[in-house]
């Protein structure tokens, strides 16, 4: 981030860049260290908190605005798959020794730029250095949803259809060209696919249109951030059940369709390598009519990829042509 000689202290750097983002009038604008959040009539409150470290989550170099705006979507994420509106958040930064005003200036642009676009505002936190050259943030959202529901990963039952919104695996394959890996599908992509799958990692998208589908419908339901496969294993955990997969089911972009096309290994890439920010839910039976009836109504993008199933919590992969696959490596870990 460059060596910088002056810099202001933690409640110059607070005042300059982070209280005008702290737009609710309870949060004293970050001169107290309690806020006040008031909860709407026949609403209950839903947390979600995600850590993000440079060299980890996203590259040290990466843009600063897209860097904040990242940290607050995948927080967001967590709440729109249990239908949730998120109400504001709190912001935990460990800045490297040699962070700059120029880098602060940039992050808190974008920490601007999506309050906005989703209506929410900073609502407290902590700022300190890290005593290193690495990059922690840590966000904390706060939301709403209707009081008395009780929408987890442990809602499933055998014989529930299983969904997915958007596309699967743009994310995944985006980074290895953002960190300057040369796999071998690269040649059939051009310039655009290419920037195509790198944006879609640098920034996940916005699924808030949603949430009234997964209210109204899902009998269990999470946002897929460790990989599709790894993360309908929690699902199957959780409620007791397994799932059958159908890998050839799963909607792909027009990059991920070449990529997968020209190289078998890059499906599981593909499905196991996270940070696709979109949502996995199931739906009971009795409600898929209803459901399918709703997402055409919508024009909301969801695909069924499989079935949940009796039996032990285990998956069982499909291929497009019927054949099962066994892949030791199913989702992206920490540790």
């Amino acid at each position: 981030m460059g060596e910088q000689r002056q810099r202001p202290g933690e409640f110059a750097l607070i005042a300059k860049y982070l209280a005008p983002l702290a737009t609710d009038p309870g949060t004293f604008d970050l001169t107290d260290d309690t806020c006040r959040l008031d909860i709407p009539d026949g609403q209950q409150l839903v947390i979600s908190k995600d850590m993000l470290v440079s060299g980890m989550h996203f590259l040290a170099t990466d843009p600063p605005d897209l860097i904040a705006r990242k940290a607050l979507r995948v927080n967001i994420s967590d709440l729109t798959a249990k239908g949730a509106e998120a109400a504001g958040y709190m912001l935990g930064l460990s800045l490297p020794d040699d962070w700059t005003e120029d880098w602060l200036q940039r992050f808190s642009e974008g920490l601007g730029r999506d309050a906005a676009v989703f209506s929410l505002g900073l609502l407290g936190g902590d700022t300190v250095k890290s005593g290193s050259d690495r990059l922690t943030i840590s966000v904390t959202v706060f939301g709403w949803q209707p009081k008395g529901t009780r929408l987890t990963r442990g809602g499933a039952r055998p014989g529930d259809h299983l969904y997915v919104s958007g596309v699967i695996g743009d994310s995944a394959l985006g980074l290895l060209l953002h960190r300057g890996d040369q796999p071998t599908w690269v040649v059939a992509l051009d310039d655009r696919l290419c920037n195509e799958l790198i944006n879609r990692y640098l920034l996940p998208g916005n699924r808030q249109d949603i949430r009234s589908l997964v209210l109204d419908y899902a009998s269990a339901s999470m946002d897929i951030s460790d990989g599709l496969v790894g993360d309908l294993r929690h699902i199957c955990v959780a409620s007791g059940c397994g799932a059958r997969l159908e890998t050839g089911l799963v909607p792909m972009s027009e990059a991920g369709q070449v990529a997968a096309s020209v190289e078998t290994g890059c499906l599981q890439t593909m499905l196991t390598g996270g940070d696709d920010y979109e949502v996995l839910l199931t739906v009971p039976d009795d409600r898929h009519k209803a459901f399918q009836d709703a997402v055409k109504m919508s024009s909301v993008p969801f695909t069924r990829i499989g079935v949940m199933t009796e039996g032990s919590t285990e998956i069982d992969l499909k291929d497009a042509d019927g054949q099962s696959l066994v892949w030791e490596q199913q989702s992206f870990s920490h540790f």
